[in-house]
């Protein structure tokens, strides 16, 4: 019990530390910024436009932390509230549905393991 107290307790800490509504409204707002990049490179017809488009791009990536692609599928999926003009493809969805899906189970295992052996231990 002493241990899941200790563990409780630092996750209690560590959680607000990670900041993660910030981190989530800055990574909303810099795709949200990435579409209208990518509406503008639609538009391009000289060199020049691309390479001012490219320029933008990379300030844009390096305004946020590193992306994955599972992020900008979430965030279309789920955060764009059907105003982001990409959608994703079947192969798309099923991939971030399978991450969701074993995020979800392993943290659910790791929270539960505790117990289980607390349980076990209590048995023997």
């Amino acid at each position: 019990m002493t241990i899941a107290t200790g563990a409780v307790f630092t996750l209690s800490l560590l959680i607000p530390q990670l900041d993660l509504k910030n981190r989530s409204s800055q990574l909303k707002n810099n795709y949200i910024s990435l579409q209208q990049l990518s509406f503008d490179l639609q538009l391009c017809h000289c060199e020049k436009s691309i390479t001012e488009v490219n320029y933008d791009y990379l300030t844009l990536l390096r305004e946020v932390e590193n992306h994955s692609k599972i992020d900008l599928y979430y965030f279309i999926v789920y955060e764009s509230g059907g105003n982001c003009t990409r959608k994703i493809t079947v192969k798309e969805w099923i991939h971030l549905i399978s991450y969701q899906s074993l995020r979800t189970s392993i943290l659910t295992l790791l929270y539960l393991l505790p117990i289980y052996l607390l349980i076990l231990y209590a048995a023997i």
